[in-house]
């Protein structure tokens, strides 16, 4: 794998990458990760609707277990029906860190089927998967793993973008493609300079992930 999912150190911190993902996906999040006794839940997402108030909510399970490499099973996490109407959900929603088996599998599938209850379960290759698909989420993985990130990006310029830039500017990172299916590269770019090359990019409709790096000095 290319993506070292030892680099999160505990399961609060998988929660809390697992919440950042899926927002850059698009969900958005009512009910956040937390410190402490969850009352059988881990993140409440949500699919946005055009015609209802409330989107289509899923119940998210997070299990991190990269640190030991076991798979989960049957009976480290299930699918609990009524834990759906507690908290007002529509389907579950599982991300290990690791591998599952094929009891577990088995098992959320045969109650989803009885209940009518729709399922999606994102292992460390699916989660890879996703996280090497776009630009977009390059600030994910330089947040929380500093070490694949290193291994992953190019730079492809220095921290001056332009003659204007001053000590006192904003620095932003900005990831692209280098070609079709080619790796990620990014370039540094001030305040002075980057919203000019984002209206590039949107007219071009290439995809892209920024991130502040470096705050601005003005008062």
């Amino acid at each position: 794998m290319v993506i070292d999912f030892q680099e999160i150190s505990d399961s609060h911190a998988f929660e809390n990458f697992c919440m950042h993902l899926l927002q850059e996906m698009g969900l958005s999040i009512p009910v956040p990760p937390a410190i402490g006794p969850d009352s059988g839940r881990d993140i409440v997402c949500e699919e946005p609707s055009k015609f209802a108030q409330k989107g289509y909510r899923w119940l998210v399970s997070c299990k991190h277990f990269a640190g030991s490499a076991s798979s989960v099973g049957v009976n480290t996490d299930w699918a609990k029906p009524h834990k759906l109407i507690e908290h007002g959900c529509n389907g579950f929603m599982f991300f290990f860190s690791s591998a599952y088996t094929e009891g577990f599998r088995a098992s959320v599938e045969s109650i989803c089927n009885r209940t009518g209850s729709p399922y999606k379960i994102f292992n460390k290759f699916d989660i890879e998967q996703i996280l090497l698909s776009s630009p977009r989420y390059y600030p994910i993985i330089r947040q929380y793993f500093p070490i694949s990130y290193e291994r992953l990006v190019t730079r492809i310029n220095g921290d001056q973008c332009c003659n204007f830039l001053t000590p006192m500017d904003a620095l932003y990172a900005i990831y692209v493609r280098s070609e079709p299916f080619g790796g990620i590269v990014y370039s540094v770019m001030g305040e002075c300079c980057v919203e000019g090359y984002l209206d590039y990019l949107d007219s071009n409709g290439i995809e892209y992930g920024m991130v502040q790096i470096r705050a601005s000095s003005y008062v």
